[in-house]
């Protein structure tokens, strides 16, 4: 638009026109430029409001103030947005909002969107996809969460990545390697598989994936900790059981694994979980 307007002015400035018409013309074009100008600057500054609103919706997610998430994301996303990227970042965080509230087939709903359609790419598709995954089985869609998942074995796990991490150290992870996607395709996995009752698959692949785990997943590894512990009860393992529980009630508030993983529930009348630090 601006070398239109520049190559306008240049026009202007050749043509054999009257002084009053040049004058008219250019102060047009002048108007046109500012105008211009008055546009993109607008633009910048909501494209800057919008990235704004969406950090300060990630912390609230982040902070567990979901009524405030909610409230801002149905406000942002209830008029047209600037960025298409802006969009669909905010229904990312519009599907987590779900999930962590527990209205799983809703977050599918906004998965289903998000991967249907191959909106998101790279890591951040990755992730999508690995949290569609994981509502599936928290809403009971097994087969289908199966089928996700292997999908994402396919997708995370090509190249060879899957013996290159079962020799990683946690505290040097293996260059080139997407620790943070291997390591939540794990978790998902290991949830699978206790959800069908395959205790012991889970057990062997919580100890074969746990410094991956503890790499990728940093706090959020007492989730594993927790369902481990669902499968070592499971097989009549109460040392371990315990053991794995408050290792994970370490980690991890026992509200938000009771809220995530009904599994764990009957835990609580078994083990203790680890106290919560004085404030």
């Amino acid at each position: 638009m601006a070398m239109w307007l520049l190559a306008a002015g240049a026009l202007v400035a050749v043509l054999p026109l009257e002084p009053g018409t040049r004058v008219a013309m250019g102060l047009a074009l002048c108007g046109a430029f500012f105008g211009l100008l008055a546009y993109f600057w607008s633009l910048v500054r909501s494209l800057r409001a919008e990235e704004a609103q969406l950090e300060w919706i990630e912390d609230a997610l982040a902070l567990k103030r979901y009524p405030d998430a909610a409230g801002r994301l149905q406000w942002l996303m209830s008029s047209a947005m600037c960025s298409d990227q802006h969009r669909l970042r905010a229904m990312v965080l519009l599907a987590t909002y779900l999930a962590r509230s527990g209205r799983y087939d809703d977050a599918l709903i906004v998965y289903n969107e998000l991967t249907g359609t191959e909106r998101v790419a790279g890591p951040s598709g990755a992730m999508v996809k690995l949290g569609r995954a994981m509502a599936m089985l928290q809403s009971d869609h097994l087969y289908d969460a199966d089928r996700a998942i292997t999908d994402l074995r396919r997708l995370i796990d090509r190249g060879g990545a899957e013996n290159e991490l079962q020799q990683i150290d946690a505290d040097a992870p293996t260059p080139g390697v997407d620790v943070l996607s291997v390591s939540a395709l794990r978790l998902v996995e290991l949830y699978r598989d206790v959800k069908t009752g395959h205790a012991q698959e889970a057990i062997e692949l919580f100890e074969k994936n746990l410094p991956l785990l503890t790499a990728g997943l940093g706090h959020r590894v007492g989730e594993a900790h927790a369902l481990v512990a669902v499968a070592y009860d499971r097989l009549d393992r109460p040392d371990d059981a315990r053991q794995r529980f408050l290792d994970g009630t370490a980690l991890q508030g026992i509200a938000d694994l009771l809220n995530r993983y009904p599994e764990v529930r009957p835990l609580i009348t078994k083990y203790a979980p680890t106290p919560a630090p004085m404030a």
